[in-house]
């Protein structure tokens, strides 16, 4: 029995053209293997038990490539798209943004043109995220504040500390 195990790896990929071009040649190979499985089956040749298991591991193949696809468009992070609204995000997406973003940046090359724009991407998430722990500290200053007040005035410092 052949051991027919795919391992799939989806990177982040910050630069839309480099994902573009990664799920085009997915496609491509998908393509390629559909078109393989349906000569299988217009031929009629699957009078053999090998002819039969080369149509399953094809099937396996083309289901795992439209797997990898899907992921890899999922994976596919364009930032001028997310940065929109960096105000709604959470400490911990924006800090997975940041990973991503700078990680797409040590791949590029110092000329490279989104190389300044990437950089200004990084600069908007820090400082957001910069601005959400100030919140949290203060958050948690008047919390331990506000231990010798009653539960009606925790309330109402909470409620302004949030407005």
């Amino acid at each position: 029995m052949a051991n027919n195990n795919t391992t799939s790896r989806v990177t982040v990929t910050a630069n839309s053209e480099q994902a573009r071009q990664e799920i085009e040649k997915l496609k491509k190979q998908a393509e390629d293997t559909k078109k393989a499985i349906d000569g299988m089956i217009s031929s009629g040749n699957l009078n053999t038990p090998e002819a039969i298991k080369t149509l399953g591991n094809l099937q396996k193949e083309y289901k795992g490539l439209e797997t990898q696809i899907n992921k890899t468009e999922k994976a596919n992070i364009d930032f001028e798209t997310v940065l929109r609204d960096v105000s709604g995000k959470t400490q911990n997406e924006l800090n997975k943004l940041r990973t991503a973003l700078n990680t797409s940046l040590k791949g590029m090359e110092e000329s490279a043109q989104n190389r300044k724009k990437y950089e200004g991407y990084l600069e908007t998430i820090s400082a957001q995220i910069n601005k959400l722990s100030k919140g949290y500290t203060q958050a948690a200053q008047a919390a331990q504040n506000a231990d010798d007040l009653s539960m009606s005035s925790k309330r109402k410092v909470l409620t302004q500390l949030r407005n």
